[in-house]
């Protein structure tokens, strides 16, 4: 079993870059009217040590899943350029890798040295996403089981569409549920006895971009309760993830409560493949600009009154 010590202590965010940002912004008019861009833009200054934060260069969209016929089919769509996730790449300067979990090793590790390839190769933001069918249900389960949330408080009328799909729903998650019952207290072992090689191999990747000081935009429902399980194991992980968007999903919008974030967007996607964080770039892209100009006007106009005295 993969103990906690196995996995590097998250890295600690430049919070006094994050709070110069904030600063600089409510000291001008122009600069209180960005609203939650600012908060964006402080997120990325604190991720990166630097005011104001450098505009983005490589960002990237890993995809994992576990191989069945209908993920198989979706991954080639996505190597194919077809798939929405790579569709919107294309339009907003992400780069898209898809990875099948392998069979017989540690999902955990697995998802952890990809991080690292990915790092090692120059991402500096990662994006998180998943294939595969039933995964809202394992995100509800886990949740459920993390925060012993009931089953029905999980299962969501407008995603569920009827009563009776609405009851299969919470049939589903409890029955996942009980089978983790024993493992609620110790959220590694809980992720581990999940079964579910997406919702490890995420936590792995998450807990990796913590420790190697990248930060991660969180998009759907598995991918935000995988952020919350890595939170637990790690203290300190959430300072480097930042909510993409929002979908209906309560299990999601849960996770988010629980790790005090507010996403950027809420279009209500239930995609799922990361498209929702590959959404969100253009408007974390816009924060960063947004404000670095702001910040060099301010800069400049202190050092001509600085002249001027």
């Amino acid at each position: 079993m993969v103990s906690d010590a196995e996995f590097t202590r998250p890295a600690e965010v430049d919070a006094q870059a994050a709070t110069a940002v904030i600063a600089a912004m409510s000291s001008t008019e122009r600069g209180r009217s960005f609203g939650r861009l600012t908060d964006a833009a402080a997120f990325m200054a604190a991720c990166q040590g630097k005011v104001p934060a450098e505009p983005l260069r490589q960002p990237r969209v890993v995809i994992f899943y576990a191989h069945d016929d209908a993920s198989a089919t979706s991954a080639n769509d996505i190597a194919a350029g077809s798939a929405p996730v790579a569709t919107l790449a294309r339009t907003h300067g992400a780069g898209v890798r898809v990875e099948e979990i392998p069979t017989g090793e540690s999902a955990l590790q697995f998802g952890s040295a990809i991080a690292d390839s990915e790092i090692d190769a120059g991402a500096d933001l990662l994006i998180p996403g998943e294939l595969g069918e039933g995964l809202s249900t394992e995100a509800a389960a886990l949740f459920g089981t993390l925060t012993k949330t009931e089953p029905a408080a999980l299962a969501s009328l407008d995603t569920s569409l009827t009563t009776q799909q609405w009851q299969r729903d919470v049939t589903a998650i409890r029955d996942r549920m009980f089978r983790c019952r024993t493992a609620h207290a110790a959220p590694l072992e809980l992720v581990t006895e999940s079964g579910s090689p997406a919702a490890q191999a995420l936590v792995g990747f998450i807990l990796q971009a913590a420790a190697r000081r990248t930060p991660v935009l969180v998009d759907g429902c598995l991918a935000t309760v995988c952020g919350l399980v890595a939170e637990k194991i790690a203290p300190g992980t959430r300072a480097w993830l930042y909510s993409s968007q929002l979908s209906p999903e309560p299990a999601h919008i849960q996770a988010v409560q629980k790790l005090e974030l507010t996403p950027l967007l809420a279009f209500d996607l239930t995609t799922g493949q990361g498209t929702g964080g590959v959404l969100a770039l253009s408007a974390l892209n816009a924060a960063i600009e947004l404000v670095s100009d702001e910040v060099y006007a301010i800069t400049e106009a202190i050092n001509a009154q600085n002249d001027d005295t």
